[in-house]
């Protein structure tokens, strides 16, 4: 896998136009030619289209073969997502979610076996949902809220 960082190539480009100061005028800002950063910032949403393109072929590929599915696991501040590929030719209504604080326990995604998976954070089963398209069970479950809460001191 190609793993195309765009720093190095804005750094590299920018090192070659740095000393591109000229009159003020098409393209410039107080005397400094900007066009070429148009052309990297387009370079850079092509190169990163084709690896995200790449990446997002080959976590579909792993839905069709015969092997563990990995889950895909992002957490904000107030959600955590599981994204999980699966076989074509599981049956989606064969397929159970169950939920425990920080862990999922699915079932019917590969007969032989079941899949648990330890989420990064506790949750609330109340609110969550599991949902089955395009070959992938994506399961959202709100966070539990870690802020303190006060309690009330009683004086005797």
């Amino acid at each position: 896998m190609n793993n195309f960082n765009p720093w190095d190539l804005f750094q590299k480009e920018f090192s070659k136009h740095q000393n591109g100061y000229g009159p003020a005028g098409s393209g410039t800002k107080n005397g400094f030619d900007l066009s070429w950063i148009h052309d990297l910032t387009n370079n850079i949403l092509e190169q990163t289209k084709a690896q995200f393109n790449s990446n997002f072929d080959s976590n579909m590929d792993r839905g069709n073969q015969n092997k563990a599915y990995e889950p895909d696991i992002f957490e904000t501040h107030n959600m955590i997502l599981t994204r999980i590929a699966i076989p074509e030719q599981t049956n989606p209504g064969d397929i159970k979610v169950f939920f425990d604080t920080n862990k999922l326990f699915i079932q019917g995604i590969d007969m032989g076996r079941d899949l648990y998976v330890n989420l990064p954070a506790n949750g609330y089963a109340k609110g969550s949902s599991a949902v089955i398209k395009d070959h992938f069970l994506e399961i959202k479950i709100p966070k539990k809220n870690t802020a303190f809460s006060e309690i009330r001191v009683e004086i005797l």
